[in-house]
């Protein structure tokens, strides 16, 4: 499953960037249909405002997200509405202020791939990256990896959104890669698990590693590992 998982996660990104030409075309009808005029510039501009309310940092850069939100929105096809609930989720969740942007990038991407909104893949890339420890510079990465999860099991990016809570952090505290777990869940799905229950087993599989009995320690002794 890891074999078969670590060679798709590397044509996702380019593929993903095919999707978001895509919707550039849709993402531009809806931007000029807006036209961002009246109470539509004038709501954008209080939601772009509540994203300045986190930090200092974010307050600075309130005329950069107004303008990048407006492009994303554009190149990918979501609304502006979606795209700043996800900008707020996003820093509100520890994504670094300066790094927002280009993690909205990535979250919108996912979504288009995933075929779900962008306030879902901001939630499932928040909550691995935030597990893991990693920087919003390695979303794409992750990102790539729940894709080819998608890809080679059969569970849904709004399903591992909800569940990947229940891992994430129970493996990265026991060392294991996102790409083993990416993996395992895969093959768990593709097996029949539904994913609430795949994501429910492998954590309580991981605990009892981390911790074995008598028992299971001399089992796995026997069987030739420490």
């Amino acid at each position: 499953g890891l074999g078969k998982l670590g060679g798709l996660a590397g044509t996702i990104t380019p593929e993903m960037g095919r999707l978001g030409t895509q919707a550039t075309i849709a993402g531009g009808a809806i931007t000029a249909a807006l036209g961002m005029a009246g109470n539509a510039s004038a709501q954008y501009g209080k939601q772009i405002a509540e994203v300045g309310t986190l930090s200092s940092e974010a307050q600075g850069m309130l005329g950069e997200y107004r303008t990048e939100l407006l492009s994303l929105s554009a190149e990918y096809g979501q609304s502006t509405e979606a795209l700043t609930k996800g900008l707020y989720d996003s820093v509100s969740a520890g994504i670094a202020a300066g790094d927002a942007i280009q993690f909205m990038a990535d979250a919108s991407k996912m979504a288009i791939g995933g075929v779900t909104d962008v306030s879902t893949s901001v939630d499932l890339l928040t909550s691995v990256l935030n597990a893991y420890g990693a920087e919003a510079s390695e979303a794409a990465h992750y990102s790539d990896v729940m894709f080819a999860t998608v890809q080679k099991g059969k569970t849904t990016i709004p399903e591992l959104a909800a569940n990947m809570g229940k891992i994430a952090s129970t493996a990265a505290m026991a060392g294991i890669p996102i790409e083993e777990v990416g993996a395992a869940l895969a093959t768990m799905t593709a097996k029949g698990l539904r994913t609430e229950i795949a994501t429910t087993s492998l954590a309580a599989t991981i605990a009892v590693l981390m911790k074995p009995t008598k028992e299971l320690s001399a089992a796995l002794s026997s069987a030739g590992y420490a």
